[in-house]
């Protein structure tokens, strides 16, 4: 079970995450998640080149470490790249101790690739156990989402996914989609269609960076949102 526009008072109340970009300017910013995946990233990035669009990549390190190269070219053409863990585990059914490593171990394996660590965390599926909250802040910003595109989802169609984004994005809107082979299909069938709305209406599409964000006051909440998925 899952929402696709983000209620206003899930980021009133966990404000430690990020969930839009604060811009006044007609801006979206495109996030993709699970890849980087042979036969879609690619596929994403020749789609992103044509449409001069920036977006960033969340990626799950044990895909990086299948398609290196791939991994490259996210950032060798100007994307911004994101932890995704490194087998994209549940994080509330998942020890601690062990999502912890698989966030580092990922951050690593980019250092290793790129010369970096990312600095941008997203949770698999929008959860992790609240005790592992503190330690991933020390290192991270926690990037979460205005609108879930749900082309993860079987029961939603091309059209169902492509009327949920344009029907619900605003101005700064952070908008999930996923690179994987699950949702590749349907990713790609949608993401034309996205580009070319956003740019025949003068939208910019943008990376995230760490200057234009709402800002995050810090609150100690759990994070337990069932509805949550990406």
């Amino acid at each position: 079970m899952y929402i696709i526009k983000t209620p206003n008072i899930i980021p009133y109340l966990f404000k430690d995450y990020i969930w839009k970009v604060n811009t006044q300017q007609k801006e979206i910013f495109l996030t993709f998640d699970d890849g980087p995946t042979e036969g879609v990233t690619d596929k994403v990035l020749d789609l992103l080149k044509i449409y001069q669009a920036k977006a960033t990549f969340f990626c799950v390190g044990q895909q990086i470490e299948k398609n290196p190269e791939l991994f490259k070219r996210i950032v060798n053409e100007g994307h911004t790249i994101g932890n995704h863990t490194y087998s994209h585990p549940h994080g509330w059914y998942y020890p601690p101790n062990l999502y912890l490593q698989e966030i580092e171990k990922t951050s690593q394996i980019i250092q290793n690739l790129v010369g970096f660590r990312p600095i941008y965390f997203r949770p698999p599926y929008g959860k992790f156990s609240p005790s592992t909250k503190n330690s991933i802040l020390k290192n991270y910003k926690i990037v979460m989402w205005d609108i879930l595109s749900g082309d993860f989802d079987k029961n939603m169609t091309s059209i169902d996914c492509l009327t949920s984004v344009l029907s619900s994005y605003q101005k700064g809107s952070i908008i999930v989609l996923h690179d994987s082979l699950k949702s590749g299909q349907k990713l790609l069938e949608i993401l034309p269609q996205l580009l070319s709305f956003f740019s025949n209406n003068h939208f910019k599409m943008s990376s995230i960076n760490s200057t234009r964000f709402q800002s995050n006051l810090k609150f100690n909440f759990s994070f337990h949102l069932p509805f949550m998925k990406s």
